[in-house]
C-alpha cells in the first residue's frame, strides 16, 4: 500500500478539477494560478494509479483563508496568499494556515517542493517528517536576483538543517545541496506529464519550409531572453526567413523586453505572446522546429524535457546544469554558451541545416527522456524516501 503522504507546494488548483465531481466544485470553483504544472503533474500521476492523496497549496484568489475539497482519492487544501508583503515577514500568515491545513490533513509523512514558505509549514516542530524536494540552487538565484532573494536564501539554508530527507530533480542541484550540507541527497527527475493530447500525437505536422523557434521563459535577466533575440536576429541577418515566439510571464507585446527588442530593431520576425496555460505552451512546443533554452540557470528544464519527449531539437545554454543533465551533456540536443549569441546562432543553423545530426540527437533524446522521466520510476522513489523519512522521525 502507498503511504499518505501529503504534498504542499505551488500548484494551479484548477487543473485539478478531473480529480473532483461537478458537484464537489459546482458551489466552490476551484481558483486559477499560473504555472504548477510539475506538482500537477505528479498529482495526476499518483491519481491514475489510484493513490489517495492530499495536496495542500497557497493563491492569491482564495477567497476564505482555507479552503477545502474532497473527492474520492483527492483532498485538497488552498490557502489565502497576498499580493504584497509577503516577502517581508518571511511569509509569516502563509505559513500559518499552511500549517493549519497540515495540521487539519493528519498525513504521516509530507512531500514540501521548493524551500521556502512550503518547507517552512512542513518543517514545523511536533509536525509529521517532511521530505523535502529542492528545486533551486539558491546559492546561484542569490547571485542572479540579488539583495531581494536573500530572506528565500537563508530560508533554503534552514531548510537544509532541518529536513529529514532531501530530494533533488537532477546531479547538478543535489551537487549543490551536498557541498553546502554534506548529507546525501537523492536524485529523481520531474515527471513527464502523461495522456496530455499534443504528446500522445506526438509533434504536430507542419508543411511550411520557414523555421519556427520557441523560447518559453520569463523576463528574469538569467532566463537571457535578451542573449536569444541577439542570436535569433543574427540568425534572421543572414537570409533565414525564420520565426521567433517568445512565451511566458513579463514577454507579452508591452513588456519591457519586447521594447528593447523593438528599440534595437531585434523584432523583426519575433511574436512576443506573453503567459499561456501549460496546454498552450505544450502545443507550440509541437508546432515549432526548435526549442531555443537561453537560461543561464536551471534546476532541471521543464521546457526542454517536453521538447525531448515530443520530438522538437532543443539548444540550451551550457551553463544550465539541468539542461546539461537532460541533454545528456551534448548527446540528445545542442549545448551552447547563453552568454555568446554568436554561438546561439551557430547552434540554430546547425540544428536546422544538418537534418541527419539533428534527427539522431532527437531520437537519442526520446529515449533518454522516456528513461529518466519516467512516472512510475519517480512514484516509486519518491515512496522509498518516504518509508525512509518515516524510519527516520
Amino acid at each position: 500500500m502507498p503511504t499518505p503522504v501529503a504534498i504542499i507546494g505551488p500548484l494551479n488548483p484548477a487543473a485539478l478539477g478531473p480529480w473532483f465531481s461537478p458537484a464537489d466544485v459546482r458551489d466552490k470553483p476551484l481558483p486559477y494560478q499560473q504555472g504548477g504544472a510539475f506538482l500537477t503533474t505528479l498529482l495526476a500521476a499518483r491519481l491514475r494509479r489510484g493513490m489517495p492523496t492530499i495536496a495542500i497549496t497557497s493563491n492569491a484568489a482564495a477567497t476564505e483563508p482555507v479552503m477545502r475539497w474532497c473527492g474520492p482519492l483527492l483532498r485538497l487544501w488552498v490557502v489565502r496568499r497576498r499580493i504584497r508583503g509577503s516577502l517581508r515577514d518571511g511569509y509569516r500568515e502563509e505559513v500559518r494556515l499552511l500549517r493549519e491545513a497540515l495540521r487539519e490533513a493528519g498525513a504521516p509523512v509530507t512531500h514540501a517542493h521548493w524551500t521556502y514558505e512550503y518547507s517552512l509549514a512542513a518543517l514545523t516542530p511536533g509536525f509529521p517528517p517532511a521530505v523535502v524536494t529542492v528545486h533551486d540552487h539558491a546559492g546561484n538565484m542569490l547571485k542572479h536576483l540579488g539583495p531581494l532573494y536573500l530572506p528565500l536564501y537563508l530560508m533554503s539554508r534552514w531548510t537544509f538543517r532541518h529536513a529529514v530527507k532531501l530530494t533533488a530533480p537532477s546531479p547538478y542541484i543535489a551537487g549543490y545541496v551536498r557541498e553546502k550540507t554534506g548529507r546525501d541527497v537523492t536524485v529523481i527527475p520531474n515527471l513527464l506529464e502523461e495522456d496530455a493530447p499534443v504528446v500522445t500525437a506526438n509533434r504536430i505536422a507542419r508543411t511550411s519550409h520557414t523555421p519556427i523557434v520557441v523560447v518559453l521563459a520569463n523576463d528574469a535577466a538569467f532566463k537571457n531572453v535578451r542573449g536569444a533575440l541577439l542570436a535569433f536576429a543574427r540568425w534572421r541577418s543572414r537570409g533565414v526567413a525564420a520565426e521567433l515566439r517568445v512565451i511566458g510571464p513579463g514577454l507579452q507585446p508591452d513588456s519591457r523586453i519586447a521594447a528593447w527588442a523593438r528599440s534595437r530593431n531585434l523584432a523583426d520576425g519575433v511574436r512576443f505572446e506573453g503567459p499561456v496555460a501549460h496546454d498552450e505552451a505544450l502545443a507550440s512546443i509541437a508546432q515549432c522546429d526548435i526549442l531555443l533554452h537561453p537560461s543561464l540557470d536551471e534546476s532541471f528544464g521543464g521546457p526542454v524535457m517536453e521538447a525531448m519527449e515530443i520530438g522538437i531539437p532543443v539548444i540550451a545554454a551550457r551553463e544550465a546544469g539541468g539542461c546539461r543533465f537532460l541533454l545528456d551533456e551534448g548527446k540528445c540536443g545542442l549545448l551552447s554558451s547563453g552568454r555568446s549569441p554568436v554561438e546561439m546562432t551557430g547552434a540554430l543553423d546547425r540544428t536546422w541545416t544538418n537534418k541527419e545530426e539533428t534527427s539522431a540527437r532527437v531520437e537519442a533524446a526520446k529515449k533518454r527522456v522516456l528513461v529518466i522521466c519516467d512516472p512510475d520510476a519517480a512514484l516509486s522513489a519518491y515512496e522509498t524516501c518516504y518509508e525512509e523519512a518515516l524510519k527516520r522521525a
